[in-house]
């Protein structure tokens, strides 16, 4: 048997091996919208982005703080008496009291740091980030990538905006096709390849 509750934005569904899943606005949902925000049991918060989803248990805050993260969301971590943990299929993120944002999806795997000190690691690496850090790369790398200074107002999207700094123009059009739902095709292969640097609202 399993319960399901929703709100505006955020869907939560409860099953009988207390599990707790909340998801954000799904992609092509009317947007711009208010992220959906979960307050948890510790004190602690997460923003998802549209497209996200975490899972964690009823229990949660019990004998441990672990939740698993599909997309991306933004994190403010109480201090607690467990490690707080967050699993995703390309890293795990390990903080005690913090706020940062973690992006995991498919073709990408971000951790920025606002406040505080995160560990993230994966099988082969570990590397500690302090505020005004992160790191940004391709889960079919087995690096970390090198640590990197964010920019203002990180991240953007908890903003309504969209910072590229060098991006593939391919890259920047997939991101506009998960928050809007609508297609881009290239007249020209090529023009996939063209690097983009600026800040679009959305």
């Amino acid at each position: 048997q399993k319960y399901f509750f929703s709100s505006s934005a955020c869907a939560y569904n409860v099953s009988k091996q207390q599990d707790v899943f909340v998801e954000g606005l799904k992609e092509g949902d009317e947007y711009p919208a208010n992220p959906e925000t979960v307050l948890l049991s510790d004190g602690s918060s997460v923003t998802l982005n549209s497209g996200s989803k975490i899972t964690y248990k009823t229990n949660f805050n019990n004998k441990n703080r672990d939740v698993r993260l599909k997309g991306e969301a933004f994190f403010k971590v109480q201090p607690g008496r467990f490690p707080f943990l967050i699993h995703t299929d390309h890293g795990k993120v390990e903080v005690l009291g913090t706020s940062f944002n973690i992006l995991a999806r498919p073709e990408n795997f971000e951790v920025g740091v606002n406040t505080g000190v995160v560990q993230v690691s994966n099988k082969t690496k570990s590397v500690i980030l302090k505020q005004g850090e992160r790191i940004n790369f391709k889960p079919s790398e087995s690096h970390l990538g090198p640590v990197i200074k964010s920019y203002a107002n990180y991240p953007d999207w908890i903003y309504n905006k969209m910072v590229f700094e060098k991006t593939p123009l391919r890259t920047v059009c997939n991101e506009i096709e998960r928050i809007f739902d609508i297609s881009f095709i290239f007249s020209k292969p090529s023009f996939a390849n063209i690097t983009i640097t600026g800040v679009l609202d959305a």
